[in-house]
């Protein structure tokens, strides 16, 4: 069972460098799947120590909740809203239980060492590196093959394929979706800056990876990348060094780092600069007047003289049936699923924050690795999803299993050796002891 398991990993990783595929009009990347066929596997080990975390049983219990809440708030809303009501699937639940899979059965992978961890993190570096280098040669152009691969395999609508030959290209790597990718940069620019160990790796990573934010045009990414290293600055500084000091240099080092790209940028990305400022300019009207504001008051008038419905939502059909899309997730999970599917999403978090809090010190640069993505991901989800993510929402959940697996894993082994140490003390004073007798 480890072979296979092993391969389907390696598939998993892999498969971040691969466009989606669509059934059925239905686009989504295979890794969705194949973590759940991963899941079962792990599951038919009882005895494994992962599985007998009790952060990990309460993640089935969240898993199963939110399950039983999507069918309820999918039905209700298709009740009060659709003339041709008819009992609905909530289908949206797969995209749950794949991202519990996927944490879960790279816990048990990077526990149990079915891959080993220097290998696992040289195909992880290899095969975000290739993507970022793919991602950064979308926006360059002139590459007559990657622009042929782009428009025919990666680029998920014509407004896409049209992008790539736009001066103000909004770069989509391996995500088909500009937005996505920017998310899925960010994750990995905070990957090279707290896992990878190989200096020239490292810097390659950071490099391609930061580049990979800005060109690809997203707010949301952009914001959340700083305010995501800027706050881990300083919680490293006071919960984890004692040094606030630190913190004032390590930001003051990226200020400077980040001018002297910016420079750099302005000779090959300026229209690209233009572009992105004017965005941010916009920003209060979007978020106000147009767009996600309009979002926001549109899916409000739902809401009047239901008050149920603030407590389990208008379901998913409802959402997706509107003339208007809800691109802040927030909002989205509590209008869909009213106030408990909001806690019950975001306790899926809290539980993934507490066993990492709880290993913090067997491995301090993996839990601030943890931290900062998941807050990055929270504030990246103002202008987008984190959750609902179908096509690249699982490379931060499989690596954070894996880092965790590996966490626990050393506990473990901390544990037996200390025990150990313990027996011997306790012994060599007992020989003393008898000897003195003697």
């Amino acid at each position: 069972m480890n072979v296979l398991l092993r391969a389907l990993a390696y598939g998993v990783i892999l498969i971040n460098l691969l466009p989606a595929i669509g059934v059925g009009g239905f686009l989504f990347k295979p890794d969705l799947l194949i973590v759940g066929l991963m899941c079962i596997i792990v599951l038919s080990d009882t005895k494994n120590y992962v599985l007998r975390q009790k952060e990990v049983k309460f993640l089935w219990v969240i898993g199963v909740s939110l399950f039983l809440l999507m069918f309820i708030s999918d039905n209700l809303g298709y009740y009060y809203y659709k003339p041709d009501y008819s009992l609905y699937f909530p289908r949206e639940s797969i995209q749950i239980f794949a991202r519990i899979s996927a944490l879960v059965a790279f816990m048990y992978i990077g526990h149990g060492q079915i891959i080993k961890s220097k290998k696992f993190f040289r195909i992880v570096s290899l095969s975000f590196l290739l993507s970022l280098a793919f991602g950064l040669l979308q926006k360059v152009g002139g590459v007559p093959l990657i622009e042929s691969i782009s428009i025919d395999f990666y680029a998920l609508s014509e407004q896409q394929i049209q992008s790539i030959t736009s001066t103000n290209a909004r770069v989509f790597g391996t995500a088909g979706n500009v937005l996505t990718w920017g998310g899925l940069s960010m994750m990995m620019f905070f990957y090279f800056y707290f896992i990878e160990k190989r200096k020239v790796f490292k810097t390659a990573g950071i490099l391609l990876a930061l580049t990979n934010v800005f060109i690809s045009g997203s707010r949301a990414s952009i914001l959340a990348t700083i305010i995501a290293f800027v706050f881990i600055q300083f919680y490293r500084a006071i919960a984890i060094d004692k040094k606030i000091s630190k913190a004032f240099l390590r930001v003051v080092v990226m200020v400077i780092l980040g001018l002297a790209s910016v420079w750099v940028l302005l000779f090959y990305f300026s229209e690209q600069i233009e572009f992105i400022a004017f965005r941010f300019l916009n920003t209060q009207d979007d978020l106000t007047q147009q767009g996600r504001g309009a979002q926001l008051q549109y899916f409000l008038r739902y809401f009047d003289g239901q008050p149920i419905l603030y407590f389990f939502g208008i379901g998913k059909p409802i959402m997706d049936d509107g003339l208007m899309l809800m691109e802040i997730e927030f909002t989205y999970l509590l209008f869909a699923y009213g106030l408990l599917g909001f806690v019950l999403h975001y306790w899926l978090i809290w539980l993934v924050v507490k066993l990492a809090r709880k290993l913090w010190w067997i491995n301090e640069k993996y839990y601030l690795f943890l931290i900062t993505g998941i807050v990055g991901f929270i504030i990246f989800s103002v202008g987008y999803y984190f959750f609902r993510e179908i096509i690249g929402g699982l490379p931060f959940w499989w690596l954070s299993g894996y880092l965790l697996g590996v966490m626990l894993r050393e506990q473990v082994e901390l544990r037996r050796a200390t025990e150990k140490n313990n027996e011997q003390i306790f012994t060599g004073a007992d020989i003393g002891i008898n000897n003195n007798r003697i």
